[in-house]
């Protein structure tokens, strides 16, 4: 395959008894008010596998979520740093920074506290709170104190960290845009991040479409969701696909682009961090890291190696391809108006240089990807070259539409509707806000967010608003809301305040809502 993974570590802050003790009752919490403005330190010690491949390949490493101000070093050289809880992190470690034997990670945590207070003092306006400046920080607004949650402002490693060999580039996520043809076809635009290799390469784009297995829809419905395609697995009509010849840049440490505001559309979107030397400290206005923060320097000349174009963990390099979904076909339904049909969309990535074997061996490894797909690799040996990638999303045939027509209101006014229309159906909206799931991040289960959606859906509900004081789901939540017919009315992060906008936090912005698998309409 084209990217090879070997978990690290998926650290459960809340393992750790010395550093975080049990949650105290009603308003206990002042007597931990000192905790959100320590720095703190993980240290993990790892051992390559046997069979890691070492021949031809490059190294990086991937945090699937840091909380959130974060330095970080492998075997005492510093590799990166992160100031977004709200996106995945990506940090090239090729040259000798991996070693054979025993290596050493250390992830410094620092207080949110105290980096939100020094970038808010370069902008005219602050926030008040049980903590102040959530606003100058992309990390949960809630952690900083609401009307129904304590104020932590918690510090933590809330995903898994994987390192990567690869010596091709490799597909990392997809986005998928339909449109309804008035035939009754559907258009599937799909977008495949790829990461780039360290020399241009070529290859194949492949998308092919089918019904959702038979034991996915079950397990799906067990869970508390609604149906998911035919009971037989759906007719042979029911499958579609097309490929695309596409070319990939390279991509290495020394040689990474100028950044530019990312766009979930265009062709090379590049990390504000995959630069040898970070934009310099600013006097006004936002700066990745403020130049008074302890942790400052891990981002300036000399310092930390870039990411490499990681684009959020997604991939510098946005490649499309186009399939037509001709009827017969199954459309997806919210709950009260039928059956939540869904269909298995596989896209690979399969380099111009591979041979058959490489493509088709028996071995499989898996390497992580975003939005709720699922990767695999195909091929197993020391070598990287000419190993496919592939991803796989459960997806739903769907129109949704708010329609918001011209009318005259009873005075004599002009107004206008405010309605969603699904299907061609307009839907009386019900539902309720979702903040997060637990205080602590690391608490929550796949199982628990599943319970959410069965409980809204056993109450009636068909819509949930994720609400933009907390953090995005994690992806079992809105593979829970397809299975279950709910829709999801999906916030960007921001709540209650005033925001910068600056280009720099825009960027930032920007690859969290990357994590969507829907593109934003133009």
């Amino acid at each position: 395959m084209s990217a090879v993974s070997g978990r690290l570590m998926n650290y459960q802050v809340q393992a750790a008894p010395p550093l975080t003790p049990p949650l105290p009752p009603q308003f206990g919490e002042f007597n931990f008010s000192g905790i959100p403005l320590r720095d703190w330190t993980w240290t993990c010690n790892f051992s390559l596998p046997a069979d890691f491949p070492t021949a031809h390949a490059r190294y990086q490493l991937f945090f699937e979520s840091l909380d959130t101000v974060a330095d970080i070093t492998l075997n005492g050289v510093s590799v990166g740093a992160a100031a977004n809880a709200h996106r995945p992190h990506a940090f090239d470690v090729t040259g000798g920074l991996v070693k054979e034997g025993l290596n050493q990670l250390q992830i410094k945590l620092r207080s949110a506290v105290h980096y939100a207070g020094l970038q808010a003092s370069n902008y005219p306006y602050a926030q008040v709170g049980a903590l102040p400046h959530y606003n100058f920080i992309r990390k949960a607004a809630s952690d900083f104190g609401w009307d129904w949650g304590p104020a932590f402002a918690p510090v933590g490693i809330t995903g898994g960290v994987w390192l990567r060999a690869y010596a091709d580039a490799f597909l990392t996520g997809l986005s998928v845009q339909q449109e309804h043809l008035a035939n009754g076809s559907i258009v599937l635009s799909i977008g495949a991040f790829l990461q780039p290799g360290p020399s241009p390469s070529s290859g194949t784009l492949t998308a092919s479409i089918g019904p959702a297995s038979r034991a996915t829809a079950s397990s799906a419905a067990a869970a508390g969701g609604g149906g998911g395609g035919d009971d037989d697995g759906g007719s042979d009509r029911e499958h579609w696909g097309t490929q695309q010849e596409v070319t990939i840049p390279a991509c290495s440490p020394g040689d990474c682009p100028t950044p530019n505001p990312p766009s979930l559309g265009a062709d090379l979107i590049v990390d504000p961090s995959c630069s040898q030397g970070a934009p310099a400290s600013q006097t006004t206005g936002w700066s990745s890291r403020p130049s008074s923060d302890t942790g400052a320097g891990r981002g300036e000349a000399g310092g930390a190696l870039g990411s490499c174009g990681s684009a959020g963990g997604l991939g510098a390099v946005r490649r499309s391809v186009t399939v037509l979904v001709t009827p017969p076909f199954q459309l997806w339904w919210p709950h009260e108006f039928g059956a939540q049909a869904m269909y298995l969309l596989t896209v690979t990535y399969t380099p111009g240089n591979a041979s058959e074997g490489e493509v088709q061996g028996a071995g499989n490894a898996m390497a992580e990807g975003q939005g709720g797909d699922n990767a695999t690799g195909q091929g197993e040996g020391d070598t990287l070259v000419g190993r496919a990638s592939s991803l796989e999303r459960r997806i739903g045939f769907r129109q949704v539409e708010l329609v918001k027509d011209p009318i005259t209101l009873a005075d004599g006014s002009p107004g206008e509707t405010f309605y969603f229309r699904v299907n061609g159906l307009p839907l009386y909206a019900k539902g309720a806000n979702i903040v997060p799931a637990d205080i602590l991040e690391t608490r929550v289960t796949p199982a628990a967010l599943r319970d959410l959606v069965h409980s809204a859906k056993a109450a009636h509900m068909n819509m949930l608003r994720v609400w933009g004081g907390g953090r995005y789901f994690q992806d079992a939540f809105y593979e829970a809301c397809d299975e279950a017919g709910v829709l999801v009315w999906q916030e960007a992060m921001f709540a209650c305040s005033m925001y910068p906008r600056d280009q720099a936090f825009l960027q930032e912005v920007t690859w969290g809502l990357m994590k969507f698998p829907l593109e934003p309409p133009e």
